[in-house]
């Protein structure tokens, strides 16, 4: 199962932005485990999103690093949560182009 978990963060990291997190879900979708294991896979994901809130409160602490895997996770099990994260990778990655363009030096 740890075997899966990093072929398949390997293979995110490779896709294309704007796409990673729909073929992401395509890729799970295809495999064949059952049940219990799509529960697992989705109460981690809710476990490390509420721990990730919990710790973001604290100061100091980037609770925004449990966040976002538990999202991914998430999204391998549900398209419309994929097809979202794919949106704001897309919007985020425009907005820090922005942002690097305002503060290059001229």
């Amino acid at each position: 199962m740890i075997k899966k978990f990093k072929q398949g963060y390997r293979q995110i990291t490779e896709d294309e932005p704007g796409h990673r997190f729909l073929n992401a879900h395509k890729r799970w979708k295809g495999s064949n485990e059952g049940t219990a294991v799509a529960i697992a896979i989705i109460i981690s994901a809710i476990l490390l999103i509420m721990t990730g809130a919990v710790l973001s409160l604290v100061p100091g602490i980037p609770g925004i690093l449990l966040g976002l895997p538990g999202l991914v996770m998430i999204a391998t099990r549900f398209r419309r949560v994929a097809v979202w994260l794919d949106w704001i990778e897309l919007n985020c990655r425009k907005i820090a182009q922005k942002f690097r363009r305002r503060r290059a030096p001229h």
